[in-house]
């Protein structure tokens, strides 16, 4: 998290794009090793990242819109999740 942070808040184009590889690759590997933890909040800091990038460049009132939207688009994927067929199976099978 406090990587995540210095991406969005200090100038330089290196640390967001070396937070956002290793949440890539850190989300590839806990896929594949059926890892939730690792697997979600890695998921959590690429959105965080991205969400924040992009509030800090755009204009205030967009970026709160940005904001909202992306919050009332998580509340639907969350609820959108839970009647998919063995998604719920998947998810409790990793460690």
């Amino acid at each position: 998290m406090p990587s995540t942070v210095a991406a969005v808040v200090q100038p330089g184009a290196l640390r967001p794009v070396l937070v956002l590889v290793v949440a890539a690759v850190v989300m590839a590997l806990a896929g594949r090793a059926a890892l939730r933890a690792p697997l979600v909040t890695a998921a959590a800091t690429a959105v965080a990242l991205g969400v924040g990038l992009a509030a800090a460049e755009l204009p205030l009132p967009v970026a709160g819109v940005l904001v909202v939207g992306g919050a009332l688009l998580a509340l639907g994927a969350l609820r959108e999740s839970r009647p998919v067929a063995g998604f719920g199976a998947r998810l409790s099978e990793m460690r």
